[in-house]
């Protein structure tokens, strides 16, 4: 994820969701359907399966589910219910999460803006109305980054405890082992556009962090190798 030629950050690609999913994407919108359309706003999919990258058998489905409610304990239940049966039925992930929350809680004039921006720039609707579609893409931003990376410093303690613990899967990509260095890279980013006019980036994956590090690396070294005058 980078920002566009307005400076706006991108938002997903509409690319083809992988054959080897549509059932169970397909499953998904007819058990919501079925089961939970008195309940149920909208539902978001993000991740490797909004990518069009996702391994079968290798990677999870994620889900963004907004209720037309702020859930109560049995609309918990129900949902649980779904996640669960749809794990049983479609092996072809290893795993099914849901996030949670609720339409009233988007659409307040108090609500945080890491929200609206996590929908935009990382969700593509799966079912019911696509709020995406109202909502403006965001500028980089230091307001931003710290709306989007506020539990950074819980971030950091919760993997610090795994990790004395000596849990084995907290080094491991499905707990989050990424997640620090990308809240971290990210936030540097934008506070390094204060020192420098006009430079903004945003970028969401790790990896990409990784090539624009090396790329400007090399630049310094390239720099620093030069005879002086020149």
């Amino acid at each position: 994820m980078n920002i566009d030629a307005d400076g706006l950050i991108c938002v997903p690609e509409n690319v083809a969701y992988q054959a080897e999913f549509l059932p169970l994407l397909s499953a998904v919108w007819a058990r919501f359907e079925q089961y939970t359309a008195d309940l149920v706003h909208s539902v978001y999919v993000y991740g490797s399966v909004s990518r069009g990258t996702a391994v079968p058998k290798h990677s999870d489905l994620n889900l963004t589910v907004l209720l037309t409610n702020v859930p109560q304990l049995e609309d918990y239940s129900r949902l649980e219910q779904i996640r669960q049966q749809l794990e049983v039925d479609y092996p072809i992930v290893i795993k099914v999460d849901f996030d949670v929350g609720s339409l009233k809680q988007m659409m307040s004039p108090e609500v945080d803006i890491a929200w609206r921006y996590w929908l935009k720039h990382h969700c593509r609707c799966l079912y019911g109305p696509d709020l995406t579609i109202d909502i403006l893409p965001f500028r980089p931003s230091e307001m931003l980054a710290l709306a989007v990376n506020g539990d950074y410093h819980q971030v950091l303690v919760n993997y610090a405890e795994k990790i004395e613990a000596c849990e084995a899967r907290a080094l491991s990509k499905k707990c989050g082992a990424k997640l620090p260095a990308r809240l971290f890279v990210r936030q540097r980013y934008c506070a390094r556009k204060r020192m420098q006019a006009g430079h903004r980036v945003w970028m969401s994956m790790l990896n990409a962090f990784r090539l624009s590090f090396l790329k400007r690396q090399m630049r310094c070294n390239t720099s620093l190798c030069m005879p002086k005058g020149q």
